[in-house]
């Protein structure tokens, strides 16, 4: 099972991580079909699954869940040599398909691909010293990523007990191999 694990940083903005992880199943499983029970008879204590959920305590677990997550999330591993990256181009083109209207939902290609944006490439690990957030073990820390920032409408995930707000700026961190979104900031002018 695939679970999309979402970081947030206390301060007037929001970051919201985006990167995948592998979450083990670990289901307590009722009526379970067994051949006793296809045949009509009563299933007995050792036919009904009672395992607990898994936690790794060693570290040959730990690291392959590592390598479990970095088989499904490029992100987690190193770029391959001759990878073709995405273009600064294709990057500003995927920031600016985020934008909002201010009166409500997604704004026209037409009007989103005239938005002012910067795109810079760098480290995902330069852009967390940038931002001064902890680095992202799920995410290889030389991973190359875009960092770009629209000056278009954005508006955060209502927080309990808080209204959505809505911010006139927001920044992307885009894989730079797969064009897989790690990172939405909104409220943030990380490049300029």
């Amino acid at each position: 099972m695939v679970m999309a694990k979402a970081r947030t940083v206390t301060s007037h903005w929001l970051v919201r991580r985006i990167a995948l992880a592998i979450v083990g199943v670990a289901l307590t499983i009722g009526g379970v079909t067994t051949a006793a029970a296809a045949s009509g008879a009563q299933p007995s204590a050792k036919d009904t699954p009672t395992a607990a959920p898994h936690t790794c305590t060693t570290q040959q677990c730990k690291d392959d869940a590592k390598a479990a997550r970095a088989a499904q999330f490029p992100p987690a591993r190193p770029i391959a040599p001759g990878t073709a990256l995405m273009t600064q181009d294709a990057a500003l083109a995927a920031a600016r398909r985020h934008a909002e209207n201010p009166a409500g939902g997604k704004l026209s290609p037409a009007l989103a691909s005239g938005l002012p944006a910067v795109a810079v490439k760098m480290t995902i690990s330069q852009f967390d010293q940038l931002q001064h957030i902890g680095a992202d073990n799920d995410i290889a820390p030389d991973r190359s990523v875009w960092v770009v920032t629209v000056h278009g409408s954005m508006t955060t995930d209502a927080l309990p007990g808080r209204p959505p707000v809505t911010d006139n700026v927001y920044t992307d961190v885009i894989d730079a191999a797969t064009g897989t979104l790690v990172i939405e900031a909104i409220g943030v002018e990380a490049v300029k």
